[in-house]
């Protein structure tokens, strides 16, 4: 298995505006509290889901190509029998950085984007990266970073 390094995490939290792939109409899931959590943060998100008009009082897109503006990242928190398009849909966009998140990767999905140069990572939660850190989330940092599973 292929480490994560820390420069390829700094590579895509540079980027300040991202589109979150699969965003919810059910209230609880975790794509919806990323979601709110990154725009207290202060992130420009963009919602997408094909079934949903709109999230949360802004527009909702179908998919990545429809987003008007040019992004450079997308977080994608979907069944893993769509993230290959997804990712495809990045490689269109020219979308140079995906976080998929665990649970959401492909085998196919990740040789894809690599393929297409782009920065991808996988088997990690973004809200781990995500600075400010929330308490449930410095505590396990704090043991990543304790038992050496820490990105370098």
């Amino acid at each position: 298995m292929e480490k994560l390094s820390l420069a390829s995490i700094d590579e895509f939290r540079k980027h300040k505006t991202i589109a979150i792939v699969g965003i919810s109409d059910k209230k609880n899931k975790f794509s919806n509290t990323l979601y709110k959590e990154l725009l207290k943060k202060g992130y420009t998100l963009y919602p997408v889901n094909p079934r949903i008009k709109t999230f949360d009082n802004r527009e909702c897109f179908p998919d990545l190509k429809s987003i008007p503006e040019k992004i450079k990242a997308a977080i994608i928190i979907t069944n893993p029998s769509v993230t290959e398009t997804i990712v495809k849909d990045a490689v269109s966009k020219n979308i140079k950085n995906l976080w998929i998140q665990q649970g959401a990767e492909s085998e196919t999905a990740v040789r894809l984007a690599k393929e297409n140069n782009i920065n991808v990572i996988t088997k990690h939660c973004f809200m781990m990266f995500a600075e400010p850190l929330a308490t449930p989330h410095k505590i396990h940092r704090f043991f990543l970073k304790l038992f050496g599973k820490y990105p370098k």
